[in-house]
């Protein structure tokens, strides 16, 4: 009887070594999916501020080299001054850089070229008529097609 219960209290006692070591590895699991959440969420909800204020300098800088950039020099200059004003942060995104940079930074920072270059468009157009109003003829808004096909030729 002795040797009965011992062999149930060993096999419990394995039971419970197998149910432990269940236990461990799916602790170890939930550990790197916390990781990843963790860095998921600090991608995500990195300072829209922060953000605002990058892209505000990138644009104005940006904007002084190249006014209309192609997509690659557009992309690779937003990664060079991210890392620039922020490396810590951009080491943190790896390999997420490309679905951050299309969420985050690409609307927003094409958004704002365009009103920089609308705002350029409208003090050029201010100051050649300010400096040239004298010499352009006069501009009728009820001009009938064939007056404004004359004035063209």
């Amino acid at each position: 009887m002795f040797q009965a219960v011992t062999k149930r209290i060993f096999s419990k006692l394995d039971n419970l070594k197998t149910l432990l070591e269940k236990v461990k590895k799916n602790q170890e699991d939930m550990k790197e999916e916390i990781k990843t959440i963790k860095e998921e969420v600090a991608i995500l909800s990195h300072d829209q501020a922060c953000i605002d204020a990058v892209i505000i300098k990138f644009a104005q800088d940006l904007l002084e080299k190249k006014i209309y950039p192609n997509y690659d020099e557009f992309k690779e200059s937003a990664k060079f001054f991210l890392r620039e004003s922020d490396n810590e942060f951009f080491s943190t995104l790896g390999s997420k850089w490309e679905p951050y940079f299309e969420k985050k930074i690409r609307k927003p920072l094409s958004k704002r070229l365009r009103s920089l270059r609308g705002t350029l468009c409208a003090r050029v157009k201010t100051a050649i008529f300010e400096n040239f109003s004298n010499m352009l003829p006069p501009i009728s808004n009820i001009a009938k097609a064939s007056e404004i096909a004359a004035r063209r030729k």
